[in-house]
């Protein structure tokens, strides 16, 4: 990049925040999907708000799924904000399917709870099954909770399967030993 005088995406965001647009500059800012950003978007996205006049969250701790990323719904539920509206219908699946995800969701404890009702009735589950995965085949698994993940965990450990956590805490290397902490916490 050097070398042909480029820039990428990042290099951008990093020189926005270094040279903030001034207050007022923005009459409106409306960012969305807030759940997916990453540290270095929300110092993005933090900047620009301080330079306009009036700004929109819209997030949903719930679909956050780009913790790979570093994206964390922590950021979302610790937002500073002055106000705040909760889209509680689904208007998109029938009650049965809203109420069956809403049991399961709210597993997670560290939520905020939006009280989801389904605008209509009706909707069908056919088969409802738990995680069912072939351990003789490359996988990726990816849990919005840890702890929905710890009873594959301990069976994979068991098993002696090589597998790591992001957190380090539990895995089985290629050769059987347990790793050391490898990867970061978060």
């Amino acid at each position: 990049k050097t070398e042909n005088g480029l820039i990428d995406f990042e290099d951008m965001l990093e020189t926005m925040i270094l040279n903030p647009p001034s207050p007022g500059t923005f009459a409106f800012f409306v960012l969305d999907e807030a759940q997916d950003l990453t540290p270095l978007l929300w110092q993005a996205a933090n900047v620009i708000a301080a330079a306009s006049e009036i700004v929109y969250m819209a997030a949903d701790d719930d679909q956050a799924i780009y913790g790979w990323a570093g994206a964390s719904p922590r950021d979302v539920l610790e937002a500073d904000t002055t106000a705040q509206r909760i889209l509680h219908v689904n208007h998109r699946s029938g009650a049965v399917l809203v109420n069956a995800a809403q049991e399961f969701i709210r597993q997670n404890v560290r939520r905020q709870d939006k009280g989801m009702v389904a605008a209509r009735e009706g909707g069908e589950i056919d088969v409802l099954r738990a995680l069912d995965i072939r351990l003789d085949e490359s996988t990726f698994i990816m849990a919005r909770a840890h702890y929905f993940l710890q009873p594959l965990l301990d069976e994979l450990t068991r098993r002696h399967v090589p597998h790591i956590d992001r957190t380090g805490a539990s895995g089985v290397t290629a050769n059987g030993s347990r790793p050391r902490n490898s990867c970061n916490s978060s």
